[in-house]
């Protein structure tokens, strides 16, 4: 049987940011929560050989910088803030792609939240 360690997928979902975004008024002076929701494709044959966390994609400094940006990003819009995670995710070249989705929850009413995904490879990283 073939094991497929070279296209590993680490997912996190539902990282919570509590941040002031969007365009409006009403959204200038008030945290708002993003969910975000990430699929890292990565390698992980060596890693699974060697059980040694310096050789593997570190998922929690991943999800670190991404949380800086909580109250320093200063964008008004999703399409904005996610370049700004796209930017994060650039700087760890153990990612061979991504599929981001940012999810603004309660955003309009009778919504449960508005998403943007966004779709990179190892050429856009």
């Amino acid at each position: 049987m073939r094991v497929d360690f070279d296209n590993a997928c680490i997912s996190i979902r539902k990282l919570i940011l509590q941040t002031v975004i969007g365009c409006y008024r009403s959204e200038k002076d008030v945290l708002q929560p993003l969910w975000i929701d990430l699929d890292l494709v990565t390698d992980v044959t060596r890693v699974s050989e060697t059980d040694d966390l310096s050789e593997a994609l570190d998922y929690a400094s991943v999800i670190e910088q991404i949380r800086a940006l909580e109250g320093t990003h200063g964008c008004e819009l999703l399409e904005a803030f996610s370049r700004k995670v796209v930017d994060v995710l650039r700087q760890f070249d153990a990612i061979q792609s991504f599929v981001l989705t940012i999810k603004k929850p309660n955003s309009i009413s009778d919504c449960d939240y508005v998403s943007l995904t966004i779709r990179g490879d190892s050429e856009f990283l």
